[in-house]
């Protein structure tokens, strides 16, 4: 369950928030001037967010770092021809 507050409500009602957001194990989302501006999350939705970025994190390391097929390497500096 998602739940969208303005500011000023998320300011005014934070400790009730707080303890809705333990109830319910819910998402609540605050908003500013009509733009999502931050998030209230349990902490098992950031542990296991956590643990996917860092996931993804190294999937597109290793896909950046593995050695490219049919390319051809090139000389070190020092063995350039001029």
């Amino acid at each position: 369950m998602q739940k969208t507050v303005g500011i000023g409500e998320a300011m005014a009602n934070l400790p009730e928030l707080v303890s809705e957001l333990t109830q319910t194990n819910g998402r609540i989302v605050i908003r500013r001037h009509r733009k999502l501006v931050a998030a209230l999350v349990p902490m098992h939705d950031l542990k296991r967010l956590e643990v996917e970025d860092e996931r993804e994190r190294r999937k597109a390391e290793r896909l950046v770092n593995r050695p490219r097929k049919n390319s051809i390497s090139r000389p070190p500096r020092g063995l350039r021809r001029s």
